[in-house]
This record gives C-alpha cells, sequence and structure tokens, in this order.
C-alpha cells in the first residue's frame, strides 16, 4: 500500500480512498466490522471495496476501466499493453465461470481461493490513522478467449503469478510510536466509568451531608421546644407564686 495512514480521526463508517500503484489506480477501502487489537490498541479491519472489482453493468464507474464482461478481475490490459488481469489470490470473488476454468492443486489436493489467505486486509487505528497491518494478495492473469476451432469454447482466465505482501508493525515499534497513544485511550475508555464513580461517590456524601444536617435540625427544634416549655412552666410557677404570696 502506498501510504502508511489514513487521516487522523477519521470516521470508519466511512470508505477510505488509497491509492495502490501496482493497480495504477485509487481504490475504495470498506470497514469489514471486524476489530484486532495489537498491545491493546484497538485497529478497524478495511477490506477493498467489492465494487473496484465489478464490471461496468454493477459498477457504471468501472466502464472507463474497461471492466466489461466479468466480476473479480481488473482489466490491467490499457496499462500493460498485453491481455492481463489482476484479481485478488486464485480468482478470489471472481465469477464462478471464472473460478471454474482453471483448478490448483498442491499434494494431490485441490486448492480453493478462500479469504483467510487470498483476500486484502487492512488494520487502521483510527485516531492516528495509522495502519498497523496490511497484506496485499495480487494474482496476474492472462486471458485466453474461447475459440469455436478450439476443443474447448471456454475462455480462461490463466494464473501467471500469484504475489502475497504484507506488513505488520513490530510490538517494539508499536510501544515506540503508540505507547502514548495506548494510555490516552485507556484512560478515555476508562473516563465513563470513574465519573460515574465519583458521581456516586459525591451523591453519597450529599446524602450523609443531608442526614446529618436533618438530624441536628431535629435536636435543635426539640432543644428550642423543651427550652419554651420550661420557660412557660416556669412563669406559671412564678405566677402561682406571687397570688399564694397575695393572699
Amino acid at each position: 500500500i502506498d501510504t502508511y495512514q489514513a487521516p487522523p480521526q477519521f470516521d470508519v463508517k466511512k470508505p477510505l480512498k488509497v491509492f495502490l500503484a501496482k493497480l495504477f489506480r485509487n481504490i475504495e477501502l470498506v470497514n469489514s466490522g471486524e476489530t484486532q487489537e495489537y498491545k491493546g490498541i484497538k485497529t478497524h479491519r478495511f477490506k477493498m471495496s467489492n465494487s473496484t472489482h465489478q464490471n461496468k453493468t454493477l459498477n457504471p464507474q468501472n466502464d472507463k476501466l474497461y471492466h466489461e464482461k466479468y466480476n473479480g478481475v481488473m482489466n490491467m490490459t490499457p496499462a500493460y499493453v498485453f491481455p492481463v488481469f489482476i484479481s485478488k489470490g486464485r480468482l478470489l470473488y471472481a465469477d464462478e465461470e471464472l473460478q471454474s476454468s482453471f483448478k490448483v492443486y498442491r499434494n494431490g489436493k485441490e486448492i480453493k481461493p478462500h479469504p483467510d489467505v487470498d483476500d486484502d486486509i487492512f488494520d487502521f487505528e483510527p485516531n492516528s490513522g495509522a495502519i498497523f497491518r496490511a497484506r496485499q494478495s495480487i494474482q496476474l492473469n492472462f486471458f485466453l478467449q474461447g475459440d469455436e476451432l478450439l476443443p474447448t469454447n471456454q475462455s480462461v482466465m490463466f494464473p501467471i503469478f500469484n504475489s502475497v505482501n504484507e506488513v505488520q508493525l513490530s510490538d517494539a515499534k508499536i510501544e515506540e510510536m503508540f505507547g502514548q497513544l495506548r494510555t490516552f485511550l485507556y484512560w478515555k475508555e476508562k473516563a465513563p466509568t470513574i465519573l460515574i464513580f465519583l458521581a456516586a461517590l459525591f451523591f453519597l456524601l450529599f446524602l450523609i451531608f443531608l442526614a446529618i444536617v436533618v438530624k441536628s435540625n431535629k435536636k435543635r427544634t426539640h432543644f428550642y421546644s423543651t427550652q419554651i416549655e420550661e420557660d412557660l412552666l416556669q412563669r406559671n410557677v412564678n405566677k402561682s407564686f406571687k397570688g399564694d404570696q397575695s393572699v
């Protein structure tokens, strides 16, 4: 991939536009919905949009790239001046007609295309925009057009070579470049929990303080009520004593 990062703070829900020199064009990467963690840092996995390999009927924008008939391959004839098409490894996601036109065997066992091996992946960290891991699986195919004069009239996308390039940041590099980011993301993730805890603690302290104030007010009210009653009683006693003296 010819760019090591996306724009910082990019929206993971939106497609990314990147330029791939091997394909001589910009391509669209879409979020696969998968996430991966590297040294505690969460990344979002992007893959090449299926629209990149669609024919012009399904994706009219590919008309200018001469994607005439088949899905799952990109017509590179104008770039190489030769009838070659680029696909994912072992024609992954290509039309069944193309996949069935040839078979690959290893030790007598047929090898079928599989996303875990033949698909492109790009793991982006959205806060920095950095790419932590990338795998590019490219297969160069020579197109053999079917002919009625041949024993079979079936067109074949004949593989010339398959290239799988994969790079990944080492743990040491991640620690060196993104150690502070990891710390920031950790506290950012914990912040809501901490705020809720502090809010609950302050609320509990407020209730305790309120209970103390209410209890103190009750004691004060009780004290004043008792004092008033004693004063009234004393006044009545004094009046009675004065009445007795006057008699």
